[in-house]
């Protein structure tokens, strides 16, 4: 798992852009720009960015729920890039979990059971690289008890950016 804002996607050898060849000289900002000025109408649909890599757009209100379980991939890292709004994710080693079922190769997904795993705040304008064997799930946010959470995020959407990015 690798964190960090839009503006610093390839500064520092550590970079994503550094660890994945599909993902070397991929201007971030550009592609996220490139998204918003075209948002699509049906954020169900992916978007065909090259070099296998899709983006699928989405638009929701969270949870203030945490996950009751985490989907893991094999074949693909995940970049979530948050444009609006206040995300949490949680996110764990997929060893340490109860597998919940098979995995199904073509949607390379396998659910397990939620742990007590990190939780990471995502701002508007940062990403989070999730690499493959890593548990994970997004869409919530801190409980209602929370202070800062409620005067500054109940109720509002949740708009991010799911790219899919083979892992070799």
């Amino acid at each position: 798992m690798r964190t960090g804002t839009i503006e610093g996607w390839s500064g520092s050898r550590e970079s994503p852009a550094s660890v994945y060849p599909a993902l070397s000289g991929l201007d971030m900002a550009s592609f996220v720009a490139r998204l918003l000025a075209h948002w699509p109408e049906d954020t169900g649909v992916p978007q065909d960015m090259g070099r296998g890599i899709t983006a699928h757009c989405k638009l929701f209100s969270p949870s203030f729920e945490p996950p009751a379980r985490l989907e893991c991939h094999r074949a693909f890292i995940d970049v979530h890039v948050v444009i609006e709004g206040e995300e949490l994710y949680r996110v764990e080693d997929s060893g340490s979990l109860r597998s919940l079922g098979e995995y199904g190769g073509p949607d390379d997904v396998e659910w397990f059971g939620s742990g007590t795993g990190r939780d990471i705040l995502m701002l508007p304008g940062s990403w989070l690289l999730i690499e493959p064997g890593e548990a994970h799930m997004g869409g919530f946010r801190r409980p209602r008890t929370h202070p800062e959470t409620v005067s500054r995020d109940a109720g509002r959407p949740i708009r991010k950016i799911v790219f899919k990015v083979p892992a070799r």
